[in-house]
């Protein structure tokens, strides 16, 4: 049961991720002629890029614990340092 709601808290950050993906999307990409992205798409988009960019180290135990504070630490920098961040560098690029 503990693996589950491991399992489930990590797809809940995931999908954080991907929301605030959407908007730096929408901010960043979008103006240079490409379409918007949805929340689905983001996601597998972050998969992709994940799959390709992901190096597991199988030497090294790394504690479920661990797993998650790090997960956890990372999506909150991102909700709060990056998007904010990203939010004023697009409203300075459109000039408001």
């Amino acid at each position: 049961m503990k693996t589950l709601g491991t399992m489930v808290f990590m797809i809940f950050l995931a999908l954080i991720e991907a929301y605030v993906l959407t908007f730096f999307w929408l901010w960043f990409v979008v103006p240079f002629g490409l379409m918007k992205l949805s929340v689905s798409h983001a996601y597998g988009l972050m998969l992709i890029i994940g799959i390709i960019t992901t190096k597991v180290n199988m030497k090294e135990e790394t504690e479920l614990l661990e797993v998650i504070l790090s997960a956890t630490i990372k999506v909150a920098f991102i909700v709060i340092i990056s998007f904010p961040l990203g939010y004023v560098v697009n409203q300075i690029m459109i000039g408001n």
